[in-house]
């Protein structure tokens, strides 16, 4: 299947959740980037409250007025066949797992949640069914370094949303240790929280120990820093003073030099 055929079967909706919109917009760009890429159709939702960061905070009627909001600002676009791509796990885990309870709809969860997808895991997906190959898309001698350290976020690994970044990193031949923390420690807005630091710090520490231990030894490899969440990348980035990137911008960057082409081109493509 070549791109126009792509174009017209995988129809897809990048959902602008505030975390990526509002804080790490490089991320969004990255994941259109790599989508478009590849010849998906492609378009923008709003940026819309989803009812995460209420629902943290244990504000149960407001994260539900906002969930059937958003679910029903996302269904209008999949029943015009379009699937729904999420960069932050905590946001897709809403959709596949909280909206069940926040909807009252069981019809409309089960096809918001079918039809919602991790970036990676859409990208697979594409790739399985049409028997592309990846390393036609991402020419790994491109990147800066081969050896990585990755940390999935507590909330993508509930819906085994971290399992797709594996097998893509590992197929491309990547260098990669992984973190067996369960969580970094920050928590959506638990770590924020002064009463709350120490617990949050004994975590971090954990999982900074990992990344210290992953670039000891003999050959002391420095290795590149990935995390799927924001909470997650900001724990490393103040706990360790390290520079965190997603492994969609990683993806994103091989492409960018692979065809050395302008970055926004995709975009407005």
């Amino acid at each position: 299947m070549n791109k126009k055929e792509i174009y017209n079967n995988y129809k897809v909706l990048l959902f602008a959740d505030i975390y990526t919109n509002y804080n790490y917009p490089q991320r969004g760009l990255a994941a259109a980037k790599i989508l478009k890429a590849v010849g998906v159709n492609l378009q923008l939702s709003e940026a819309l409250p989803d009812g995460r960061a209420a629902l943290s905070q244990g504000m149960i009627a407001t994260a539900a007025k906002r969930a059937i909001k958003t679910g029903k600002y996302l269904m209008s676009f999949i029943e015009q066949g379009r699937d729904i791509v999420v960069v932050e796990p905590s946001v897709l885990a809403m959709f596949r797992r909280d909206y069940r309870h926040l909807l009252n709809d069981e019809d409309a969860f089960r096809k918001l949640s079918s039809h919602a997808f991790e970036p990676l895991e859409y990208l697979e997906k594409i790739i399985n069914d049409n028997n592309l190959s990846l390393a036609e898309i991402f020419d790994i001698s491109k990147a800066e370094s081969k050896d990585i350290f990755y940390h999935p976020h507590c909330q993508q690994k509930t819906i085994g949303g971290e399992q797709a970044t594996k097998r893509i990193l590992q197929a491309l031949g990547f260098n990669v240790v992984y973190s067996d923390v369960e969580c970094c420690g920050m928590a959506g807005s638990f770590g924020f929280k002064k009463e709350f630091y120490e617990v949050s710090m004994e975590a971090g520490r954990q999982l900074f120990k990992q990344i210290e231990q992953s670039e000891a030894g003999d050959n002391k490899t420095k290795r590149s820093v990935l995390a799927s969440g924001v909470s997650c990348s900001e724990q490393i980035d103040d706990g360790m003073g390290r520079s965190v990137r997603h492994p969609l911008e990683l993806l994103a960057e091989i492409i960018y030099s692979s065809f050395a082409v302008n970055f926004y081109s995709y975009i407005k493509a």
